[in-house]
């Protein structure tokens, strides 16, 4: 997959473009890059997705909503759904600015699409005038195929990012899974070694502004190139630093010391809520939670994953 960044780069044949935020990626998501990757084949083009790097709310508003998924994490998961061209620019002012027309314009002028995907709720140029029903009459008087995806629902509700961000801010990762299509994960760099109980753990510090679990423990699958160990994570807030958190991963049957991992970037799926956060009187305290908290992690393992 080749990732541009410029949004005035001019694409050198047609595509098949699905267009939208896509934080978090999940299933309804998925469903519209579905759509461009198989017109693509259908009609012999190229498949691209169109979609800013940050999300747009966050451009105009000083409550920054947290992301899902960071830049390197979408591309990974546009990459396996078969895209072979991601336009992924910075939000500018200069963009933001363009009315719905001269937005398209730009699309169409840098794109050449010959078919658009889009979610039925898509929305684009200033003050978000531009609707799924304009952007289909326009790309009709072009002779361009539109594909609006309806919503995908999961147990009445239609699946959205507001949707999955509930269910990982509440640590329920059994729902978050169902409407990602996978697990939850966090991605980012292993910054040095913790200890319970003298078994060493594995620290990332969750960058500001990623959307991170509630604090407690996990069963956890931590990926490390093409391999996976099993783990428990806990989720915590530093002392004295509520912006401060961070993921501590206990690895199951790591065959090296984990002080390895130190400066590698790692990706941590969240599998199952273990537990809420506590506090011990003392060692033998921690040390006897530790081995309930494994014995029962490693049952779901047994249960659900072998």
């Amino acid at each position: 997959m080749t990732t541009y960044k410029n949004p005035y780069r001019e694409m050198k044949s047609p595509c098949a473009v699905a267009l939208g935020t896509f934080d978090g990626f999940h299933i309804g998501h998925a469903a519209v890059v579905g759509e461009a990757v198989a017109a693509a084949k259908r009609l012999g083009c190229v498949s691209a997705v169109y979609c800013f790097r940050d999300i747009p709310y966050n451009f105009f508003n000083k409550d920054k909503m947290p992301l899902i998924c960071d830049a390197d994490e979408k591309k990974r998961l546009f990459r396996e759904a078969g895209v072979d061209y991601l336009i992924m620019p910075e939000i500018t002012s200069e963009l933001m600015s363009l009315s719905a027309e001269e937005f398209l314009d730009l699309l169409s002028r840098t794109l050449h699409p010959t078919f658009v995907a889009c979610g039925f709720n898509y929305t684009f140029g200033a003050g978000k005038s531009g609707s799924t029903d304009f952007l289909c009459k326009y790309f009709a008087a072009r002779g361009v195929e539109v594909k609006v995806v309806p919503p995908v629902t999961s147990g009445g509700e239609v699946i959205s990012s507001t949707l999955v961000r509930r269910a990982i801010e509440n640590g329920n990762t059994e729902e978050a899974k169902k409407l990602l299509g996978r697990p939850f994960s966090i991605n980012t760099l292993a910054v040095g070694t913790a200890c319970e109980d003298d078994v060493p753990c594995v620290r990332q510090v969750i960058r500001e502004g990623y959307l991170v679990p509630k604090n407690g423990v996990y069963l956890t699958r931590a990926i490390i190139g093409h391999k996976s160990w099993f783990g428990m994570t806990n989720i915590r807030t530093l002392c004295g630093a509520a912006l401060h958190r961070t993921a501590d991963t206990r690895l199951l049957r790591f065959p090296r010391p984990v002080s390895e991992l130190y400066g590698r970037k790692l990706r941590i799926e969240f599998l199952h809520f273990l537990r809420e956060e506590e506090t011990f009187t003392s060692k033998e305290e921690l040390r006897a939670r530790l081995a309930a908290d494994e014995a029962k992690a490693k049952a779901i393992i047994e249960r659900d994953y072998t």
